[in-house]
């Protein structure tokens, strides 16, 4: 989680610099809870790591990672998804079904990114020399959670996953979003392209697109233990909740303590 939380541990990546292309204009609107997935080693911007930037409308983002594309999901790329967000967060779907469970559940996810239709939720794909390499779900007011059948989930991960999953769902898939606010669902980047500054792309790219909606702040939540939490700070993000999450947080994914954090933009 900024969080999507279970997250693994690993050692901060190098960001470079030069231009990534967007193949979208900001604002543009394809289909693709309160808390959100980073995991420990996401790539995020420091004062030193990535000079200040603008955006072109449309094309370029100008002083970031060369060779990155960042575009709208495709149907084709839901496997890539469902593999990524596994493999990021895999302590966390452990918790929620059990390990005989996960590939599974991969499978259950990958689906539900086929079906995304909301235009408040937008699911971008990072590219690196034209292969996948990082994901990012953001959400903004009006969003509505995907409609789910819990007799759907018991037969495919029997009666205790499917429990354990649909209270994940409930945590993930919240809808209370402030209309000046861009929540960061989900960011994360596969093991083998960190290193290139993707995550700082994708952060950048949330931003960008919150701007064009009309949003006036950022807002994600992360677990208290992650060391993601001074890399947001120094990108600009403050906490402006400590949350217990005592009950639902703890049986959804192991993780009790979180904390809410915001920039304005």
């Amino acid at each position: 989680v900024c969080e999507h939380s279970g997250q693994p541990q690993g050692t901060m990546a190098n960001l470079d610099s030069s231009n990534a292309i967007v193949t979208q204009p900001l604002g543009h609107n394809e289909q693709g809870g309160r808390i959100s997935n980073t995991p420990g080693d996401i790539i995020v911007g420091t004062p030193n790591d990535s000079p200040e930037h603008e955006c072109t409308t449309g094309t370029t983002l100008s002083n970031v990672v060369s060779d990155v594309v960042v575009r709208a999901i495709e149907e084709g790329d839901a496997e890539f998804v469902g593999r990524l967000e596994m493999e990021s967060f895999r302590s966390k779907y452990e918790w929620a079904v059990g390990k005989n469970r996960v590939e599974e559940l991969a499978t259950i996810r990958q689906n539900r990114y086929r079906e995304i239709c909301d235009k408040n939720c937008r699911v971008f794909i990072a590219e690196y020399k034209n292969n996948r390499a990082g994901m990012l779900i953001i959400k903004f007011h009006g969003y509505k959670a995907q409609g789910s059948s819990t007799c759907y989930f018991r037969e495919r991960l029997g009666c205790s996953g499917a429990c354990g999953y649909t209270m994940l769902l409930m945590c993930m898939e919240s809808t209370d979003i402030d209309p000046a606010d861009c929540y960061i669902d989900c960011i994360c980047v596969d093991k083998e392209h960190r290193g290139k500054g993707i995550g700082n792309i994708l952060m950048d790219r949330a931003e960008h697109e919150a701007k064009a909606m009309g949003c006036s702040k950022m807002t994600l939540y992360v677990a208290q233990n992650n060391r993601a939490v001074s890399l947001y700070q120094r990108q600009g993000y403050h906490i402006f909740e400590d949350a217990d999450g005592c009950c639902c947080a703890w049986c959804a994914f192991g993780i009790r303590k979180w904390y809410g954090m915001s920039k304005m933009i």
